[in-house]
């Protein structure tokens, strides 16, 4: 008995100067043995928090720029890019996103010139959500003369009530007038304008 002990111990001693591999979900009832996991480095890093990805937090506005929404591992690192995602503002007259991910800063007379983007994301069952704040930055012309905004209710003779928005920058040439023309919140493409009241310059 002694003997049968021993040559045991030596038997394991030497399986584990060798090397070896044991497995708890290794099948006990004969079978197929179950793969071995892969190292640690090889095993997908698991999705913890979501970060909006953009090249920049201010947008002139006019401008339309598309949000990358990755996600993140525990240790802040890049694992994918999101799919499936929902978006929302929180002041659309100034920053408007749409389902796919498109962001569009908007000229917009009344404060504040920002909003604040939220993210959702469903991963493995838990819903991850991330926001950035974006602003809006002029769109004006590096030189103009004057400047007026365009309201609907400023319309003759019949005001109008609408969320629409515009401004328009006027600059003298030595060959007539350039102008820039910005609107927003439009129920389609304007076909006109019409600027009453004062003119601002600078």
């Amino acid at each position: 008995m002694r003997s049968a002990l021993a040559v045991v111990t030596t038997l394991l001693i030497l399986a584990s100067a060798c090397g070896g591999y044991a497995d708890s979900t290794a099948p006990q009832y004969g079978g197929p043995p179950v793969p071995p996991a892969d190292p640690p480095s090889e095993i997908p890093r698991s999705i913890r928090s979501i970060a909006i990805v953009a090249p920049d937090s201010v947008l002139v506005a006019g401008s339309t720029e598309w949000l990358d929404v990755v996600g993140l591992d525990s240790s802040g690192r890049n694992v994918a890019s999101l799919t499936a995602l929902s978006f929302s503002s929180s002041n659309a007259f100034s920053i408007g996103v749409n389902s796919e991910g498109f962001l569009t800063a908007f000229y917009s007379s009344f404060a504040p010139f920002r909003a604040d983007v939220t993210v959702r994301a469903v991963v493995t069952g838990d819903t991850l959500t991330t926001t950035r704040r974006f602003a809006v930055a002029s769109a004006a012309p590096a030189r103009f003369d004057f400047l007026t905004s365009l309201q609907p209710e400023d319309i003759r003779p019949d005001p109008l009530v609408s969320a629409g928005d515009g401004i328009v920058y006027l600059t003298l040439t030595d060959s007539g007038v350039d102008f820039t023309l910005l609107w927003s919140h439009l129920s389609g493409r304007p076909t006109s304008a019409h600027g009453r009241g004062s003119w601002g310059w600078r």
